[in-house]
C-alpha cells in the first residue's frame, strides 16, 4: 500500500513537473535577458534603494537564480505589490525560486532514476512555495489582467505539492468539476481553477490516478 501511495505521488510530481516547466523556462530566459550586475559592493540595505532600484535589483537576482537572496528580498515586494498589483506577478516568481524547487526540478530532469520523492523534497520550503499560489490570487483580486498561463500552470503545481504534502492523496480528487474538486480541499479547489485558467483540461488527471 505504502509503495502504491509513493507510487502516486512520483507520479503527481510529474505532473507538477509538466506544469512547471514553462514558468521555469520563462525564468531561464530571464537569465539570458537581464544582464545587470547584482549591485556588487553595495552599501545600504535593499530596504532603503529607491523604489525602481528595488524592482531593477528583484528582477537581477531572480536571473542569478540565488534562491537565498530572492527569500531576503521577497516580503519587500509583496509589500510594494500591495500599491502595484503587476508587481505580484515577480512575487510569484520570487517565491518560487526561493522555495528551492527549481534545483529539486533540474536535478530530476537530469537523473530521474536517483529521483527519490521523500528525500529530494525535504530541501523545498514549503511555505515559500505556498506564496506563489498565494500571489496569483492576489493579481487576480486585485484585477490584474494579462497574467499568464504560465503563472497559473505554476500555482496549480504549487497547490498540487501543497495538497500532497499534507497527506493528500491524488487518487480521492474527483477533477470532473469545481464543485467536486473543492470537495477535496481548498489547495485542490485553487488548483483547478488555476489549471482552467492555464488553458488545462483537470479532468484528466481523474483518468490518470483512477478516482
Amino acid at each position: 500500500m505504502n509503495r502504491i501511495r509513493v507510487s502516486r505521488r512520483v507520479s503527481a510530481f510529474i505532473i507538477f513537473l509538466v506544469l512547471l516547466i514553462p514558468g521555469l523556462l520563462v525564468l531561464t530566459g530571464c537569465q539570458e535577458v537581464f544582464t545587470y550586475s547584482l549591485f556588487e559592493g553595495m552599501q545600504r540595505d535593499f530596504s532603503s534603494l529607491p523604489r525602481e532600484q528595488k524592482i531593477r535589483y528583484a528582477k537581477d537576482v531572480l536571473a542569478s537564480g540565488d534562491s537565498s537572496a530572492m527569500a531576503e528580498i521577497y516580503d519587500e515586494i509583496v509589500a510594494m505589490a500591495a500599491e502595484d498589483p503587476e508587481l505580484y506577478l515577480l512575487a510569484a516568481d520570487l517565491a518560487m525560486g526561493a522555495s528551492g524547487i527549481s534545483d529539486v526540478i533540474g536535478d530530476f530532469m537530469s537523473d530521474p532514476d536517483s529521483f527519490d520523492y521523500e528525500s529530494d523534497l525535504a530541501s523545498v520550503d514549503l511555505v515559500m512555495l505556498s506564496n506563489v499560489a498565494d500571489n496569483v490570487l492576489a493579481a487576480e483580486t486585485a484585477g490584474l489582467s494579462g497574467i499568464s498561463e504560465e503563472h497559473y500552470a505554476a500555482a496549480a503545481g504549487a497547490e498540487i505539492l501543497q495538497f500532497l504534502e499534507g497527506g493528500g492523496d491524488l487518487g480521492t480528487v474527483d477533477w470532473s468539476n469545481s464543485t467536486t474538486a473543492a470537495a477535496s480541499g481548498p489547495e485542490i479547489e485553487n488548483a483547478y481553477n488555476f489549471l482552467i485558467s492555464a488553458g488545462q483540461n483537470p479532468a484528466e488527471f481523474s483518468d490518470i490516478f483512477g478516482s
